[in-house]
């Protein structure tokens, strides 16, 4: 019997990484005393590279967008990773086809930390 493989995206697909993502870039943007308050307004963020969006959302020069990558990365490593939260049905779906003897797997471009 041939496996059937199925290939999944992480983020967007199986999760919703936008609590993570949003937190970690009020996070980063505090360090320059900037203060959001809708998160919601961050929400441009999120697919484009961040330092595209630091320099296009907020003016960052070279040197305060790289200062504000390490500030996100920092509260990414340590909580925004574990803020993200599943899609509703997707456990029901993962279940199913691994009942169906589907080869199931996981891609994502998170770090390994």
């Amino acid at each position: 019997m041939n496996k059937t493989y199925i290939l999944f995206d992480l983020d967007g697909t199986i999760s919703d990484p936008k609590e993570g993502i949003i937190k970690s870039i009020q996070y980063s943007l505090q360090s320059f005393g900037i203060n959001v308050e809708d998160l919601d307004t961050l929400t441009p963020f999120i697919g484009p590279p961040l330092r595209d969006s630091y320099k296009q959302f907020y003016g960052f020069n070279d040197t305060d967008t790289e200062k504000a990558v390490a500030k996100y990365r920092e509260y990414f490593a340590e909580t925004g990773i574990f803020q993200n939260s599943l899609y509703n049905g997707v456990v029901e779906l993962l279940q199913t086809l691994h009942d169906m003897n589907k080869q199931l797997m996981i891609a994502t471009s998170k770090p390994t930390v």
